[in-house]
């Protein structure tokens, strides 16, 4: 059985590239904390990207929003959602060809 999370704790993180003060990500998490840690761990996902990019000293994670009525994990996606079009951050599905256009950019520095 997995942990039982508690989403009153949830809040909403942004991963910004400190070079170009530029969103790539936005997530939720319960604990904030951990989350970072957990990121700077993982082999896949916003970390392959992060590693591509020269690593973590070119990216921050940052608290956004706190959300004590967050009722549960669809919820709390839902949240994300809405931050995200808010900031003008696309969706997962868009998110192949904006690191493409991301890595072209960088390419002409």
């Amino acid at each position: 059985m997995g942990r039982v999370r508690n989403y009153a704790k949830t809040v909403i993180y942004r991963i910004v590239d400190i070079r170009y003060n530029l969103t790539v990500y936005i997530g939720h998490t319960t604990n904030l904390y951990e989350k970072k840690k957990h990121l700077k761990r993982n082999k896949y996902g916003i970390n392959n990207f992060v590693r591509e990019q020269g690593g973590w000293k070119n990216f921050k994670v940052l608290y956004l929003e706190c959300f004590p009525n967050c009722c549960g994990k669809d919820h709390a996606e839902s949240l994300v959602y809405r931050v995200m079009k808010q900031h003008g951050i696309p969706d997962e599905n868009e998110l192949e060809n904006v690191f493409k256009v991301y890595n072209r950019s960088n390419a002409n520095l």
